[in-house]
């Protein structure tokens, strides 16, 4: 790799970076969109940005997580449009945005963490309440706090999101501490500094 040829990014404000399986460099960008570095003779990027003409293009420019699941579907989480799935064989976006009239739609279109579990399950932190998307039903179940209800997560405000080699699923919230989700019960277990 040749690091004086010169390779425009979109933007340099980056946000976040993953590789997926085949070796694709994926680059998100505050307001500049999201980058593909292929890794090649040419050492080019593929800038992939929202058109508002374009229902199937990414649905905002302002990235925030980026992961790939056991599919191949490319999972694209942005600062106020919602998530992004890009079909990995169709290369479109199909885009899942908070509508307050649809119970099971995203809770919110501020995306901060995408993780899939050992189950196949895909779990998405935003900053009004965890989301679990049923792939069946192309919907998603909202987990959020509940003062009145000690067994809900902590927090609404998800930062991020781990599965152990136990299978417990952890989450973290800004502010609000670490919760651990038991999967029979569908409670969760708090953990805060005192």
């Amino acid at each position: 790799m040749d690091l004086d040829l010169p390779i425009n990014l979109s933007n340099n404000s980056v946000t976040s970076l993953y590789e997926d399986r085949s070796g694709v460099f994926w680059v998100g960008t505050q307001n500049g969109a999201l980058n593909k570095f292929i890794r090649s003779s040419s050492e080019s990027f593929t800038v992939y940005q929202n058109d508002p003409s374009n229902a199937n293009s990414l649905s905002n420019n302002s990235i925030t997580s980026l992961f790939e699941d056991g599919s191949g579907d490319f999972w694209v989480g942005t600062q106020g449009g919602g998530l992004n799935r890009q079909d990995a064989r169709t290369l479109s976006f199909i885009n899942y945005v908070h509508n307050p009239n649809d119970p099971t739609s995203i809770s919110s279109d501020f995306i901060n963490s995408i993780y899939q579990d050992s189950f196949g399950n895909v779990w998405i932190g935003t900053i009004d309440g965890l989301n679990l998307y049923n792939e069946l039903t192309d919907s998603f179940i909202h987990f959020k706090h509940d003062q009145n209800d000690e067994n809900t997560i902590s927090g609404n405000i998800i930062t991020t999101i781990f599965e152990d080699s136990k299978n417990i699923i952890w989450v973290g919230t800004l502010n609000n501490g670490l919760n651990a989700y038991d999967r029979d019960s569908g409670e969760f277990r708090r953990f805060t500094h005192s």
